[in-house]
């Protein structure tokens, strides 16, 4: 299944000598055992009786708000139905059905599964020299199935660019964190990076509390309170949050603290 439609491809199965066992000639056991050049010139996926071409695979690639599988494929069946109208003057032939989002999803999985080695790479390859910590409910309320109300709090560490270097999932708030800690020291270490010169947290950024004894082996870490947490603290003498001036109050707080640069407001003016 093509984003324009179907086509049909054709391969031999090969069989092995041992086993007697046979594969078609585009399982990715085969094709896996290519070059990088070669591999890449294959253009779908198989599934046990179809396939799935990578151009619909990349959509899937791009998951957030608004592109779900149903969505992905509420697009195809759109797509493929626009292809016939331009026919005149003769019967339209009959379209093909866009295979459901449950197959999309059973493709999708075998893309991630072809590509964990480069994502576990890519993902565990992330440094930063200011980093920041911080837990939050909103994402583990999204999860579903077997896994909902396994976990209360996820607690994240991301650097200065906004990439999230890992994240983890617990009962509490602090708790079990420590193997996230020693897992971030150790990526560190052997990637032979230096350590983080900052680490913004919302809490125990005082005193000789657990997370500095977390943290030790970075012995030059500063740990300090996150800009928003501070304003936080100061606006909890408010009634509520509500109140028509508490936009105004957090607005005119925000500019007490922060200052525009300069040099990086002349830039986005020449842009």
């Amino acid at each position: 299944m093509d984003v324009a439609g179907y086509y049909n491809i054709a391969a031999e199965y090969l069989e092995c000598r041992q086993c007697r066992r046979k594969m078609i000639s585009w399982s990715h056991g085969i094709i896996s055992q290519l070059a990088i050049g070669h591999q890449v010139q294959f253009p779908c996926i198989l599934t046990a009786k179809l396939a799935c071409d990578m151009k619909v695979i990349r959509l899937l690639r791009q998951r957030g708000l608004g592109n779900s599988s149903s969505q992905i494929q509420h697009k195809l069946e759109e797509q493929h139905s626009e292809l016939l109208l331009p026919i005149e003057f003769q019967p339209p032939p009959i379209m093909p059905p866009v295979l459901k989002h449950r197959w999309l999803m059973q493709v999708y999985d075998q893309d991630v599964l072809q590509r964990v080695d480069k994502i576990k790479a890519s993902i565990t390859s992330l440094f930063g020299r200011v980093l920041k910590m911080d837990s939050t409910k909103k994402v583990v309320k999204k999860l579903g199935g077997q896994s909902s109300k396994t976990a209360v709090w996820a607690t994240n560490i991301g650097n200065e660019y906004g990439q999230v270097l890992m994240t983890v999932l617990t009962a509490g708030e602090g708790y079990g964190l420590g193997p996230m800690v020693d897992g971030v020291v150790k990526r560190y270490r052997d990637a032979g990076v230096p350590s983080p010169e900052l680490l913004y947290v919302d809490r125990d950024c005082c005193g000789p509390s657990l997370l500095r004894k977390m943290f030790s082996p970075w012995k030059h870490l500063q740990i300090k309170l996150d800009i928003w947490h501070f304003m936080r603290r100061i606006s909890v003498g408010c009634t509520t949050d509500s109140h028509q001036l508490y936009g105004m109050f957090m607005g005119r707080l925000s500019q007490c603290i922060f200052k525009w640069d300069p040099e990086d407001f002349e830039g986005l003016e020449r842009c």
